[in-house]
């Protein structure tokens, strides 16, 4: 039961709301607001606030039309892989990585080319099977059911049709009725399974479940496999109640959900970090009273329990009034996100929960990372280390970036691939894609997170670039127990780079894409909303990315260059809702939606 306090501020915030609304009401124009791109800047002609309105909302009409740059809030003001490459402690050897300190700092050590980079060598610390790998002809004429498709990320439902063809598989495909179009010319009507896979709910989950199981009553399937981590619950319910192929609930969940994922690896000492899933705000006060401002456990962060594409993150929290605001902010706005029509298809179309952990420490001159992977049987059959960096102004939107290959030292690299190997083994995760968030500390690699399947946005598209691997074709043959050849070499850098917006309202045209497609050494151009589609300004560390490039070249320099001159192309005219955008920036809610 909520408390009395809890009630009163609910109502207080509704209040403020309501008169914020009325505040609001305006007479109906529409102010145009310019925006001209400078030096990694954007700046903006913006009314004066009327003292009457709240901090944050200007005046007149509610909605503006602004016409945005992308390139500014997209490059960190931080840079350059000169300065990411590494300077501090680096591993002596695979082995010391999962045990005791760093050695002693080390001269810095230059940016790698493609070449240079190479393949990271620690895949062979991974536990050694001693079964021999099926042919391909052993799997001829088997089922393997593929589990969800995405308009946006055609590349999945390509390659396992492709991979089918070529093992001759018969593909079945559990999606949502509405997916239909997206495997009409591919999927045979006979073989298309329609089912609420989005609808994460245990209830709807054993019914979608008991329907895979009537089916494999009348045609054999010996496969389950998805590539989005926000299907990997559903597989493991699907695995349980049928007895197919694939991997189990005990290990999904354990992947996807934060919390368990910290308690697993907590069991290993070299892995141990403080967390806690609150729920009120009295937790988090006895979490922070037991973990804050003592020894080296003085910053916190703050995230959902289930996530994706670095939503619905807080870093930097160091006292504990901040912590209770950052749960209280976050707690409302994971409730709104799972009212919005546009998070049916993602894993915050319910409330995930909240969890609050000690802030991890990089060691100097390493940066965020994370590895994408295949195994099989345990043993890492594709690694490759990819840095995370940030965008905004400041840098301060993270994940924002990402940079294929690694630029950090091939040691680093090893001791990141060990950890995360040992972190696929304490989850119990064998068989099949990960891709692993971690970050070299002063006491060793930490795991972040575990996401279960293929790398999330198109990730998959930058690995292929770097290395030629197909992560779906490796993680199906890794799933069917099929051989895998040796991991290529890296022959490229791919600077990957999101749009966000700087602002809260309605997308009326983009212009420029084709413009930015034509930069040399741009590899990958995409568009994930567009005209008619909202948009939402940031919050805190947390965005939602609308656009995407993929800029490629011998050095990370050439590779950040064709990016940041392909956002530069892009443009984007947005109808500003002034009462959205305060609503996000401050209070992290929904906003009203524009009346018709």
């Amino acid at each position: 039961m909520k408390s009395n306090a809890d009630t009163l501020s609910r109502t207080l915030l509704r209040l403020s709301l309501a008169l914020i609304l009325c505040g609001l009401r305006a007479p109906a124009g529409a102010i145009d607001v310019k925006t001209t791109p400078g030096e990694g800047r954007t700046s903006s002609i913006i009314p004066m606030l009327p003292p009457s309105l709240p901090q944050g909302l200007t005046g007149g009409s509610r909605f503006q039309t602004l016409d945005v740059s992308v390139s500014a809030f997209s490059a960190p003001t931080s840079a350059v892989p000169s300065e990411t490459a590494v300077s501090g402690p680096v591993q002596a050897s695979v082995e010391q990585s999962l045990s005791g300190p760093l050695p002693a700092a080390q001269d810095a050590v230059p940016q790698q080319t493609a070449e240079e980079s190479g393949v990271p060598s620690a895949s062979a610390s991974a536990p050694l099977s001693t079964a021999e790998p099926l042919k391909d002809a052993d799997v001829r004429g088997k089922t393997l059911l593929m589990v969800g498709t995405r308009g946006s990320r055609p590349f999945i439902i390509e390659e396992a049709v492709r991979v089918a063809k070529e093992l001759g598989l018969n593909l079945v495909l559990l999606d949502k009725a509405e997916n239909r179009k997206n495997t009409a010319g591919v999927v045979a009507d006979n073989d298309f399974i329609a089912a609420p896979i989005d609808h994460r709910d245990d209830k709807t989950m054993k019914s979608i479940a008991d329907q895979v199981k009537a089916v494999a009553l009348t045609r054999k399937i010996d496969y389950v496999v998805a590539f989005r981590s926000h299907h990997a619950k559903l597989v493991g319910k699907i695995v349980d109640a049928t007895g197919i192929n694939g991997i189990p609930s005990r290990v999904t969940l354990t992947a996807e959900d934060k919390a368990r994922t910290r308690k697993a690896l907590n069991t290993v000492p070299e892995q141990f970090v403080p967390y806690r899933e609150v729920k009120t705000e009295a937790e988090v006060r006895e979490f922070y009273k037991q973990y804050g401002g003592t020894g080296s456990f003085k910053k916190f962060v703050m995230k959902s329990k289930l996530g994706e594409n670095s939503r619905f993150v807080e870093l930097d929290i160091d006292s504990e009034e901040k912590l209770v605001t950052a749960f209280t902010k976050m707690d409302v706005a994971l409730r709104a996100e799972a009212k919005k029509k546009e998070a049916s298809d993602t894993i915050f179309n319910r409330y995930p929960g909240i969890i609050v952990e000690q802030m991890l420490e990089k060691a100097p001159g390493t940066v965020e990372a994370s590895v994408e992977m295949v195994v099989q049987k345990g043993q890492v059959k594709f690694a490759m280390v990819s840095d995370t960096h940030g965008i905004g102004l400041k840098g301060e939107l993270a994940g924002g970036s990402m940079t294929f290959p690694s630029q950090m030292t091939a040691q680093v690299q090893d001791a990141l691939i060990a950890a995360s190997a040992k972190a696929l083994e304490i989850v119990g995760l064998r068989d099949g894609n990960a891709r692993i968030d971690i970050m070299m500390t002063p006491d060793g690699p930490k795991v972040i997170e575990i996401n279960p399947f293929l790398g999330g946005a198109a990730i998959y598209t930058a690995v292929k670039l770097v290395s030629g691997v197909s992560l779906v074709e490796w993680g199906i043959r890794a799933m069917l127990g099929l051989s895998l050849p040796q991991m290529p070499a890296f022959t490229t850098i791919v600077d990957y780079r999101f749009a966000a917006s700087q602002v809260s309202g309605t997308i009326d045209a983009i212009t420029g894409v084709e413009e930015a497609k034509a930069v040399p050494g741009v590899k990958h151009v995409q568009l994930l909303a567009g005209p008619g589609d909202t948009v939402a300004a940031p919050v805190e560390n947390g965005f939602e990315e609308w656009a995407e490039v993929m800029g490629t070249g011998p050095t990370y320099e050439k590779a950040r260059e064709a990016s940041l001159l392909a956002l530069a192309k892009i443009k984007a005219r947005v109808i500003v809702d002034q009462v959205a955008d305060f609503l996000q920036r401050h209070l992290r809610l929904s906003p009203p939606q524009k009346p018709k």
